[in-house]
């Protein structure tokens, strides 16, 4: 893509982002235990350049597939990771950006899939060697989420 439709394409992303905005609040409140006047989205340019920086090489990756009421359990071992991380909710990033949390000790134990966030959440270490990916979904009436970590060197 050239420079002039990028910018075209951010511009559009980011008057949409005002439409969707209060929504991407709520549903970053409902994941993690913060003041949502706190918050800080990162502008929507480097938001992307998080993304494509973090394509780096994959020296592991483990997947597993837990049913929705599981994720508790996944929550609180993730809270013992006190690195900082970029987070991408839904498709709403795209719009509003992505911001920076702290630390996942911040993440509420008690979010579930479905209520706001109904699709994935992403986190991406801010030192760029670990991702993690929550993906819900729906198969024959059951609800799951597959759950991908990835580390690099």
């Amino acid at each position: 893509m050239n420079t002039d439709q990028y910018k075209k394409e951010l511009l559009y992303r980011k008057a949409n982002g005002k439409r969707l905005a209060e929504d991407y609040v709520y549903k970053v409140v409902s994941l993690f235990t913060v003041d949502e006047n706190s918050l800080v989205f990162m502008g929507l340019k480097e938001t992307d350049e998080v993304l494509s920086s973090s394509c780096g090489a994959k020296v592991k990756e483990e997947k597993i597939k837990v049913l929705q009421h599981e994720l508790g359990d996944f929550l609180k071992e993730l809270k013992n990771d006190d690195s900082s991380y970029y987070v991408f909710i839904d498709e709403d990033w795209k719009y509003c950006g992505s911001f920076i949390i702290s630390s996942l000790c911040l993440l509420n134990e008690n979010f579930s899939f479905g209520k706001k966030i109904i699709n994935d959440i992403l986190f991406i270490s801010t030192d760029f060697k670990k991702s993690i990916s929550l993906d819900y979904y729906e198969l024959n009436g059951d609800f799951f989420i597959d759950i991908t970590t990835s580390i690099s060197m």
